[in-house]
Order: structure tokens, then C-alpha cells, then sequence
């Protein structure tokens, strides 16, 4: 409240009077006041209520909602890929894996059967403040060419719930489609793949305090991974490298408030160069495989904000395969990612078991 006078803030022999802000009980709405009198000779009452506007708003917590969806769905999309080299033989052997850890978990579970396969992996992470849900499933179909060589085509689709106590909550459910191809050099071990998808996404985002909006978007995925195998006596060295481009972008709106948003655009790089070492062993009654891996992973954000996990980490992992003569396959693995990088890190330890009918 202010008071303004002759023995106030200015000296005025003819005003003397309040001014105050509050809400008004009867709507809700924040208003200005003044309550006055006016006039040496002629003095007359001032009483005078003035809506107070919202303040003006630039989309800025629906942007930081789209932005943060879109990364952390990128780097869900291209870590959580398919394997298509597995499906050139087409053994149709089902397989489940499961991990968990520090309120981060993974389960994938693939199939394939001559030129079809599948496979579905669904992501949960849980902190203090967020919380994030992720699932891709992928099915496809190839025609093989020759014993080391196959094209085909792929569609996979997708959906996230991000929620953050700070800015809010954000889903996402979206398609992408498109060819793919297998190839490998025989007696080379030489393999390759490569897909190129194309699709759409569609988007709730809620800020925090307002009302749900929807805005569409477009995105591209483009993936070459090579792997070969070298054998140094009991062990097999398989160097590899996976390079990856994903993309998405949102048309600009306006909000459920009037508010206009813009439109955003975001695309990252990814370059991963590795190498993985196993050996067999005679077991009791099997067959047990150790295998250890480490890879340099680089990030560079080429539009949009840049990702929590830019520039360059180290993931690295180590498991076992132990192959029973009859009752099947008993596989786990450790893997601890985001190595040398604040900002990023994932953990994961998974459990699988194959069985042989």
C-alpha cells in the first residue's frame, strides 16, 4: 500500500489518497486500487479498480517442454535400435532380456522367423523430480538377395511420458518407416547394416499451472553400423562403428492461453567406435562365454539446444553366456554408460535366459 500527500511521497495540497493491489473474492482477479479525495475548492472522491493484465508470456515453458522431449526421445531411438544382423539367418529363437538398476531399467524382447522379425524394448528412469517411460516396438520384413544379403523394410512406432516436477508433463507417440539392408563379406566376418526411416510424432505438453497443448512434428532417422571379427588364439576381437542422424521438428502455435510458441527444429550426430573381446570356455556341462566391451560414443548437436549427453562419453560392459548341453542359454550383462562426461550417466545390469524346445 502507498500513501501519497502533502507529508507523503511528493507534496500535493490537493490530493490525498491510497493505492493498493489485491484480488478481488468475487472473481479472482488481481486488480489495482485507488481510494482518493481530490480538489482544494472543489474536492471530490476518487475510488478507482483497474484490472491487472497477466504478464506477457513468449511460450518459453512449452518450448523447454517440446526440447526436452525431443532429446530425450533421440537418444532413446538410437540406443535402443534393433539389431538387424541377427535376422539375415532368421533362426526364429525368441529372446527376453531384462535390466535394473538405480531406478533405471530396460527390457527388450525380440523374434525371428525366415524374412520376418520383431522387437519391442520398453525404458524407465525415476529420480527425486522426474520421471520418464519409453517404449519402441519394431517389426519388418527382408527379401533376401544371396546366403550374405538382404533388403527389407521396417516400421517402428514409439511413445514417451516425460514428467518433471519443475516444468511439467510431455507425451509423445510417433511412427517412423522405411527400407533397410543387411550385408556381410563371407569368410571375412565382415558385416554391415544400414536403415533409413522417415516418420511423424504427435505431442501433449502440459506446463506447469496450464492447460494440455498439442503440437505435431516431423522426424527422420538414418543409421550405418560395420562390425568385423579378428581371432587372437581362445579369444575373437570384434572391432566395430555405428554412425547415426536423427532429427525432429515441430510447427509454431498457439496455446490454449493465446499465447504463440514457436516452432522448433533439432537434429543430432552420433558416432560410436568400439571394440568387443570374448572367449570360450569348456565348461562342466556347456559351454560359458566371458565377454568384455568398450566404446567411445560422440555426440555433436548440429541444431537446437544442446543434448545432456553432447560431446563425447565411454560406455563399457562386460557378460557372460553360459550354453548348457540341454536345457538352453543362461546370459548376463553389466554395462555402465556415460563414462568421462558430467551430465549423463545409465546403468544397467540385465538377466536372460533362452530356452532351447
Amino acid at each position: 500500500m502507498s500513501q501519497n500527500g502533502a507529508d507523503s511521497n511528493y507534496a500535493a495540497d490537493d490530493y490525498m489518497g491510497f493505492s493498493f493491489r489485491a484480488v478481488d473474492p468475487a472473481d479472482g482477479k488481481t486488480c489495482d486500487y485507488e481510494i482518493a479525495i481530490a480538489g482544494a475548492t472543489n474536492t471530490h472522491v476518487i475510488t478507482r479498480k483497474t484490472l491487472v493484465g497477466a504478464p506477457a508470456q513468449n511460450g518459453s515453458a512449452d518450448v523447454a517442454l517440446i526440447e526436452r522431449l525431443q532429446g530425450e526421445r533421440r537418444n532413446q531411438l538410437i540406443q535402443n535400435q534393433p539389431r538387424l544382423i541377427p535376422t539375415l539367418d532368421g533362426d526364429g529363437k525368441p529372446e527376453v532380456t531384462m535390466s535394473a538398476v538405480d531406478g533405471t531399467g530396460t527390457i527388450e524382447a525380440r523374434f525371428s522367423a525366415g524374412p520376418f522379425w520383431g522387437d519391442v524394448t520398453t525404458t524407465w528412469a525415476d529420480t527425486d523430480s522426474y520421471s520418464s517411460r519409453y517404449v519402441v516396438g519394431s517389426v519388418g520384413a527382408h527379401h533376401t538377395l544371396s546366403d550374405n544379403a538382404a533388403i527389407g523394410f521396417m516400421a517402428q512406432f514409439d511413445h514417451i511420458n516425460q514428467d518433471d516436477g519443475l516444468l511439467g508433463t510431455a507425451t509423445g507417440n510417433g511412427w517412423l518407416a522405411g527400407p533397410y539392408a543387411i550385408a556381410r563379406v563371407p569368410g571375412r566376418e565382415l558385416y554391415f547394416d544400414a536403415r533409413a526411416l522417415w516418420g511423424r510424432s504427435s505431442n501433449d505438453i502440459t506446463a506447469a499451472g496450464q492447460p494440455t497443448d498439442s503440437v505435431d512434428g516431423n522426424r527422420s532417422l538414418l543409421m550405418l553400423r560395420a562390425s568385423t571379427r579378428l581371432d587372437a588364439g581362445p579369444c575373437q576381437i570384434r572391432p566395430r562403428i555405428e554412425l547415426a542422424r536423427a532429427r525432429e521438428s515441430t510447427g509454431a502455435f498457439v496455446d490454449s492461453l493465446g499465447v504463440p510458441v514457436p516452432s522448433t527444429k533439432a537434429a543430432i550426430n552420433q558416432a560410436a567406435l568400439g571394440v568387443a573381446i570374448s572367449g570360450d570356455f569348456a565348461a562342466a556341462a556347456g559351454k560359458l562365454s566371458l565377454t568384455g566391451a568398450l566404446d567411445g560414443i560422440r555426440t555433436n548437436t548440429t541444431s537446437g539446444p544442446d543434448a545432456a549427453y553432447e560431446d563425447g562419453r565411454a560406455r563399457l560392459s562386460f557378460g557372460l553366456n553360459y550354453l548348457t548341453d540341454s536345457a538352453g542359454t543362461l546370459s548376463a550383462n553389466l554395462f555402465a554408460d556415460g563414462l568421462a562426461q558430467d551430465g549423463y550417466e545409465a546403468r544397467g545390469l540385465s538377466i536372460a535366459y533362452n530356452l532351447r524346445f
